[in-house]
């Protein structure tokens, strides 16, 4: 065997056999245009039916074709070994595409793509008889023990034709078995040579995609610095804005240690502050339906992007289905088929990812949401726990007074209690229960003390756990932030993936139209036929995948337009929500302060209560005193007992004159009592009436506090000034109920004897006790 090596044959085999005999073509029966018409193969009959030749006429063919062969032999070897390369021929050999090492020579015969093009493709000159499966089926074994023609003599018989024949059928074979493995190579060196372009191209293509990563990080970067610059100026202006808070909050103080000096004026300001926080929650509920609508409208577009990805998933489905049988005829469709259904499952990934990343930014926005609603929860729970403080406070004051009331009716009922004898120890009874009422009272303060305390801290938690709250809620739009413009980045590069993409489908396209050059001189093929059909169906099936892809990247487009906006949507609320948390501390500052002013007056009742628990303590002493006196009372008045017995009949005449004198006296001390009564309710009126008039007053000047502010606090010296002259006044007539009350305990003393008097004044104290029940 021998071959032809030379430069520019590539994958041309040899055609001719080792003793200088022609050899077939594997699977065209055509006979090289350089070889002679008298060839041993040119017969048309079978081996079924052999030709006898006589021994003269195949010995004149013999050497005849013998001598032709080695001349052709000679002279082309000659020519082919001096004559340089074809520019076309090396342009083949240097070619990527798959078919490369089909069509090597244009002027012998072609070799094809596989055996099933041999099995379909029908040339009309290709004959059975010269075919390989029609040649001597004898055994190796049969013909290896003989030698061959060449080199022994020939014997003129039928059997050493016989083996010359087996010989050459045996060299034929082998020649297309080294024929179909330099074929082999050549494909297996064509194929590495793709992969070694292909991975040329994409390490173009992570090239490019660096650089645009770079790009883009330099970009970011510069949005960062941009973001840091405004964050400054925001921090900046949030300072500002604290300072003048701080001075508002100074102001404010100031003016509440003025003007807090009655209960009605707090309960009309938190009933404009009940007011401004249910506009407040009207505005947030107007806000939330808003956000529900949004939600749902993104919910609506997120179930259309579903169900076009399912449309698109069918789609890439039937596209695959055609691919797989565009596959079964040529390798290179099936390869271009195959990364387009890449490139457009990475593009389907891609959507995937960023549909997972906006259903992740819904999520967020929806804790966000509900993030919102417990603050305002919290807030709402904040105001009813001040509605509930403000309820105390004023059950605190109304038994403050209470206290006061009932302190200066027991200083009035002991004074009472000296000038009475009957009835004093119930009296006494009724002022224990009474002190063990006040100290109940007093631990339930000092216990309600402690739940506001309590309170207090669970409040402070409560800001503290809100504050931490924003942090994370800052956090998580950092975040959002970030992956929006990780987003950004993928879909730069998806671009420029499409437009490599681009760049390998012109590539693609010229090299089919250099294919269809060469393929428009083999018309007669109906196999190219059905293959140019197939392309045009991909390409047109490529052109519709990329508009679906365009169409794809505006709707990316859009909803990156709307995250945007919802995003922005987020920090306005977020800001408000600020603002909103800023008016809460100011007014729990402001509670704290009220808090702070309630437990001083708490103290001061407790220091009075004090007081007052001593005065009892002293009464109590007072009444053990009483008690002995009464004892000696009784013991006196059995002694007057028998003396009256003794002396009741000389003395009748001189006890009623005395009796008279007595009830005179007794009777104008008593219109003296009365006066003095009637004056003491009517200075309590009076009292009562500046106290109506001060809280009007206050509200006044709560009003017209910008205006006159000068001439109300004049007006409320002057209420004071009266106030203080009445409390004076209310002293002085005390004073002098005491100055009558020792005058008569005094005659009492004086006149133990005189038991009429003492009764008919036991019956003008319960009277005057029931003139004051019923005022």
């Amino acid at each position: 065997m021998s071959y032809r090596l030379s430069n520019g044959y590539v994958s041309l085999p040899s055609r001719y056999g080792v003793g200088d005999s022609y050899q077939h073509h594997v699977d065209a029966g055509r006979r090289s245009p350089r070889w002679n018409s008298k060839d041993l193969g040119s017969n048309r009959h079978g081996r079924e039916s052999p030709r006898l030749y006589g021994l003269s006429e195949l010995e004149r063919n013999i050497e005849a074709a013998g001598q032709l062969e080695s001349d052709n032999w000679m002279g082309h070897s000659k020519e082919y070994s001096r004559r340089p390369p074809s520019p076309w021929q090396t342009d083949r050999s240097r070619s990527v595409s798959p078919l490369r090492g089909i069509h090597t020579l244009d002027c012998y015969s072609k070799q094809p793509v596989s055996s099933e093009y041999t099995r379909n493709v029908s040339s009309p000159s290709l004959s059975r008889r010269s075919s390989v499966s029609r040649l001597s089926t004898w055994s190796p074994e049969e013909c290896g023990m003989e030698a061959p023609l060449s080199r022994r003599g020939w014997s003129g018989s039928e059997i050493d034709l016989r083996a010359s024949l087996s010989e050459s059928a045996q060299k034929r074979s082998d020649l297309v078995q080294c024929l179909r493995e330099a074929q082999s190579k050549l494909e297996e060196q064509s194929e590495e040579l793709k992969k070694r372009d292909k991975e040329l191209e994409m390490s173009r293509a992570k090239t490019e995609l660096l650089a645009v990563k770079q790009k883009q990080l330099e970009s970011s970067i510069s949005e960062l610095e941009k973001e840091k610059g405004w964050l400054e100026v925001s921090r900046f202006e949030d300072k500002k804005q604290r300072g003048e808070l701080q001075d508002r909050i100074i102001n404010l103080e100031m003016e509440v240690m003025l003007a807090k000096s009655s209960l009605e004026n707090f309960n009309y300001t938190n009933e404009l502050m009940n007011q401004k926080i249910s506009v407040g929650n009207d505005e947030v509920n107007r806000e939330l339906k808003t956000a529900r609508e949004n939600l749902v409208y993104f919910r609506n577009r997120v179930k259309i992007l579903e169900a076009e990805k399912n449309q698109a998933v069918e789609e890439l489905r039937k596209l695959q289905e055609g691919s797989q049988l565009a596959l079964s005829q040529t390798n290179e469709a099936n390869q271009r088929a195959t990364e387009t259904l890449r490139t457009h499952q990475n593009l389907q990934d891609e959507l995937a990812d960023l549909q997972l990343n906006f259903n992740n930014i819904n999520l967020e926005k929806e804790l966000l949401s509900s993030k919102v609603l417990r603050l305002e929860e919290k807030v709402s729970d904040l105001t009813l726990r001040l509605n509930v403080s403000q309820t105390d406070r004023e059950r605190y004051l109304k038994e403050k007074l209470e206290l006061h009331r009932r302190t200066q009716e027991l200083s009035l009922e002991l004074e009472r209690a000296q000038r009475g004898r009957e009835g004093f120890n119930d009296q006494v009874s009724d002022l224990h229960i009474e002190l063990v009422g006040a100290k109940a009272q007093a631990n339930r303060q000092d216990q309600e003390k402690v739940q506001m305390k309590e309170e207090l801290v669970m409040l402070k938690q409560v800001n503290e756990k809100l504050t931490t709250e924003l942090g994370q809620i800052q956090t998580s739009l950092k975040n959002a932030l970030e992956e929006l413009h990780h987003t950004q980045a993928e879909n730069k590069i998806s671009s420029n993936l499409a437009a490599a993409l681009e760049a390998e489908r012109k590539q693609l396209l010229e090299e089919k139209q250099t294919l269809m050059a060469v393929v428009e001189n083999e018309e007669d093929s109906e196999n190219i036929k059905e293959l140019r059909a197939s392309c045009t169906h991909l390409q047109e099936e490529r052109d519709r995948l990329q508009a679906r892809c365009h169409d794809l990247e505006v709707t990316l487009d859009q909803a990156h337009e709307q995250l945007g906006s919802q995003i922005q949507e987020q920090q306005q609320v977020i800001l408000y929500w600020k603002e909103r948390w800023q008016q809460t501390a100011v007014s729990l500052k402001n509670t704290e302060e009220l808090l702070d002013q309630e437990r001083a007056q708490f103290q001061k009742a407790m220091n009075k209560n004090t007081e007052l628990l001593q005065d009892c303590e002293m009464l109590q002493t007072e009444n053990e005193e009483l008690c002995e006196l009464r004892s000696t009372i009784s013991r006196l008045e059995d002694e007057n007992n028998q003396l009256t017995k003794k002396v009741k009949e000389l003395e009748q005449s001189n006890h009623l004159e005395h009796l008279h004198r007595s009830l005179k006296e007794s009777t104008g001390e008593t219109d003296e009592m009365r006066e003095l009564y009637r004056e003491l309710q009517k200075s309590h009126e009076t009292i009562k009436e500046l106290e109506v008039e001060r809280s009007d007053k206050e509200l006044e000047m709560r009003k017209l506090k910008s205006e006159n502010g000068s001439v109300l606090r004049i007006e409320l010296d002057a209420c004071r000034q009266q106030l203080e002259l009445e409390k004076s006044r209310r002293e002085i007539l005390q004073c002098r109920v005491g100055e009558l009350e020792s005058k008569l305990a005094a005659e009492r003393r004086g006149q133990v004897s005189d038991f009429v008097c003492d009764h008919n004044i036991h019956h003008i104290v319960h009277d005057m006790d029931i003139e004051r029940t019923h005022s």
